[in-house]
């Protein structure tokens, strides 16, 4: 009975460790879905911060040039958007170091997974083994009985 007790409790080992594996899959592709979104966002920053140090070029080279007031409002825009630029940018990497490690917490849950896999198959083969011992002393008590009868 140790035997199958044994293979039963590998089994339930086992399918745990599944589960476990499942959420921490489902875990770090939700961190890497957060991690594009992140660059997603930086990248757009950029763009638009690209896109008004564009504007403001065109406006200082244009024929009447820009008032000092509007060129200090377009600065302080641009100071504006440059640091949504820097805080998006350490949010990504902030994001990319969190997916990291998720994905080696992923891979310690599939490394426990598949170790918890082959304790199943010793276990179950111990088992098998077990049952046949048994079966074939069975066997040979019932022959060694029948060689005493007669």
């Amino acid at each position: 009975m140790k035997k199958r007790q044994q293979f039963e409790t590998a089994r339930a080992i086992a399918a745990l460790r599944q589960l476990q594996l499942e959420r921490a899959r489902m875990d770090t592709l939700r961190v890497a879905q957060a991690y594009d979104s992140s660059v997603a966002h930086e990248q757009s920053l950029q763009s638009n911060l690209d896109a008004h140090l564009d504007g403001w070029r065109d406006a200082m080279q244009a024929s009447g040039g820009l008032s000092p007031s509007l060129a200090a409002n377009w600065s302080g825009a641009a100071g504006s958007i440059r640091a949504a630029c820097v805080d998006a940018r350490q949010c990504t990497q902030n994001a990319a170091d969190q997916l990291e490690q998720q994905r080696a917490a992923m891979a310690r849950h599939e490394q426990q997974a598949e170790h918890a896999r082959n304790a199943v198959g010793r276990a179950k083969r111990q088992f098998e083994r077990h049952c046949d011992e048994q079966r074939a002393s069975r066997i040979e008590d019932m022959y060694l009985s029948q060689e005493n009868r007669a």
